[in-house]
């Protein structure tokens, strides 16, 4: 496993791998159709394990590993906590919950703190990269304010997109707080 970890789009592709060498060889010993037919089936459930095994492992060290990721980070000079709006065993919840808890905590930040992260972007720990997204709670889209603002890891960089506050809302998203 790379240090990025594999995905099961790539254990996918090396099933597929599986198949390939199963049609060039047929191509290679000039098998007949019926022959060939029985490599292919062969070969697909070959494929098929692979990517059965995999995926089990993969969700095996997903359930017991613990990711732990920064609380806090300095950007620019400012101090932030990181804060999740989840609270016992909930997975996710409406937008709205989670904007009530961003009041609570006082981590409901709008367009400033926003665009501070975006401009010293630099500075955001590089494992939070894919793992969270940013949610600046007090900052709504100028013509739709049922939009709000998060900063999320996308083609090498952090980007500033909108989402729908009807949306749930998972623990991929956290609450920057200023300390």
């Amino acid at each position: 496993m790379t240090q990025k970890g594999i995905t099961l789009g790539q254990i996918s592709q090396i099933a597929r791998l599986g198949e390939d060498a199963v049609r060039k060889s047929i191509i290679e010993f000039g098998l007949n159709s019926a022959e060939a037919q029985i490599v292919i089936n062969r070969g697909g459930e070959f494929a098929a394990q692979i990517y059965s095994a995999a995926r089990n492992a993969l969700l095996e060290l997903k359930k017991g590993r613990e990711t732990i990721l920064p609380t806090e980070l300095v950007i620019g000079g400012r101090m932030y906590e990181i804060l999740s709006f989840l609270k016992g065993d909930e997975e996710r919840v409406s937008g709205n919950t989670m904007i009530e808890r961003a009041k609570e905590m006082h981590a409901n930040l709008g367009q400033e703190d926003g665009e501070y992260f975006m401009k010293h972007q630099d500075g955001i720990p590089a494992e939070l990269r894919d793992k969270i997204a940013f949610i600046f709670a007090d900052w709504r889209h100028p013509s739709y304010p049922d939009e709000v603002s998060f900063l999320c890891w996308y083609d090498g960089r952090w980007i500033q997109s909108w989402r729908m506050l009807f949306d749930d809302w998972s623990a991929y998203s956290r609450l920057p707080r200023r300390k």
